[in-house]
């Protein structure tokens, strides 16, 4: 009995692992202030060349994630090979994931654009953006659930409420700057910073020994 919930603590800690390294939220942190950089980018730079530091923290960030799980996580968690019922719960997470990213994508960019000749940009608009921050709020909490990330709840809604609360601003105060998306995209950079150091103070590297 006692190896069987062994087993079963080691399989949820290393489901758990996903995001107890921190090195998702300093990704996310750096691409929230990739797209604050662009936007600034903007008014200087051609589009769609402002959307240089999205693509560069996309394409250098990405691998460097895989192959930072695989040189500093895995090697402090060890291998598990979860049993099917745990597979089929990643599985359904990846898709229910997948489905929240489209649609919360679709609501955000679809009444931006008007198809007709030629093509037109409109917005923002607040409410717009506050059903897109919805989603996103939504999109955080079945992370939070689904990995037992409690953290995940403050991003969603701090990136939820920066959306409307930055367009309101501009609309107020004529300051168009995302402050919210500032403030949240550094909170998720140093809750990585912090996360990391913690982990890997906590699950040293085995002694290998001679």
């Amino acid at each position: 009995m006692s190896d069987k919930i062994s087993l079963k603590e080691a399989e949820r800690k290393a489901f758990r692992s996903t995001f107890q390294d921190g090195l998702n939220d300093i990704l996310w942190g750096l691409t929230i202030l990739s797209l604050i950089a662009s936007a600034i980018l903007r008014e200087s730079v051609q589009v769609p060349l402002n959307y240089l530091p999205v693509l560069a923290v996309m394409v250098v960030g990405i691998p460097a994630l895989y192959i930072a799980k695989r040189r500093f996580t895995a090697p402090r968690m060890g291998l598990v090979k979860f049993n099917p019922r745990r597979n089929r719960k990643i599985k359904n997470v990846r898709w229910v994931m997948i489905v929240l990213f489209v649609i919360t994508w679709a609501v955000f960019l679809l009444p931006y654009i008007k198809l007709g000749d030629p093509v037109t940009v409109e917005g923002p608009y607040w409410l717009v953006d506050a059903t897109f921050g919805v989603l996103i709020i939504a999109l955080f909490s079945f992370l939070a659930f689904s990995y037992e990330q409690p953290r995940m709840h403050l991003y969603g809604l701090m990136l939820g409420i920066s959306l409307p609360f930055d367009v309101v601003l501009e609309e107020k105060t004529g300051w168009d700057f995302q402050l919210g998306m500032l403030i949240a995209g550094c909170v998720m950079l140093v809750f990585g910073i912090v996360y990391l150091a913690r982990f890997l103070r906590q699950y040293p590297l085995p002694v290998q020994e001679a």
